[in-house]
């Protein structure tokens, strides 16, 4: 004997979660929609006169419309099975979607910043041929007192006279020369004269190329790695967000 839940019963739940999100008028997306529908079935299992679980005809509240739950309860338990394997279905695509919108998040702020730069008017064009093969990122670490550092995120907010060390995420860049291009932007570095949009080479330290820099102005600062061999770029960061910013009143520590 099959146990499943009958469709009559689950379009009533159906329909009456779905009249309740519409009501609320919370739901963004057709997916939302669908996720939040899947976690409220149960809220619309309504109850008979002797306590137990029943679902009642929206148009006649006198016709019961789950009568073999009481016959067999093993009817409501397939029913509750039912329900948890559907949760956990929906639980697995909801947390996907939520994967797909941090991702296209991401792609955008990265979309926009190489936009941004690229309009600053003292930001350089490259001169090699741009290939682009490899994937890079920049790594960069704060320098804490002086001797010990700490990893920070681009467009993560730092005082004035931080030194930053600047590296790539590759290994084995012996055959190529990584420079860097920096881009500095506000005010500050304008009335100072200071504006920048050149490259620069790497300096080798424990047997990695890296840059350092000094934050000195206030204002959101740009840079970028390429990795070049023989005039040809075989790869370029996205643009690392240098955000300086008034004094700080609890900097960076370890």
């Amino acid at each position: 004997m099959e146990y499943k839940p009958s469709s009559i019963i689950i379009t009533t739940l159906v329909a009456k979660t779905y009249d309740n999100l519409i009501k609320e008028k919370k739901i963004r997306n057709f997916d939302e929609l669908l996720i939040e529908i899947v976690k409220k079935l149960k809220y619309h299992i309504n109850k008979n006169e002797n306590g137990n679980p029943c679902i009642l005809n929206p148009v006649n509240e006198k016709e019961n419309l789950s009568l073999k739950w009481e016959d067999d309860v093993k009817y409501f338990n397939e029913f509750n099975r039912w329900i948890e394997k559907i949760n956990k279905d929906f639980y697995l695509q909801e947390n996907v979607l939520m994967g797909v919108g941090e991702s296209l998040k991401i792609e955008k702020s990265i979309y926009d910043n190489e936009k941004l730069v690229k309009e600053i008017s003292h930001h350089k064009k490259p001169e090699w041929k741009m290939v682009n093969e490899k994937e890079i990122k920049i790594i960069v670490k704060y320098e804490i007192r002086g001797f010990r550092e700490r990893k920070i995120e681009s467009n993560t907010p730092i005082n004035k006279n931080a030194r930053l060390k600047f590296e790539i995420n590759l290994n084995n860049t012996e055959k190529y020369e990584i420079y860097w291009q920096v881009t500095n932007t506000g005010n500050e570095a304008q009335e100072a004269n200071c504006l920048r949009g050149d490259f620069y080479n790497s300096h080798i330290e424990k047997g990695k190329k890296i840059r350092r820099e000094k934050t000195a102005y206030i204002g959101k600062h740009y840079v970028e790695a390429y990795l070049v061999k023989n005039g040809i770029c075989y790869g370029k960061s996205e643009p690392f967000v240098v955000n300086i910013v008034q004094e700080l009143k609890n900097p960076l520590t370890m």
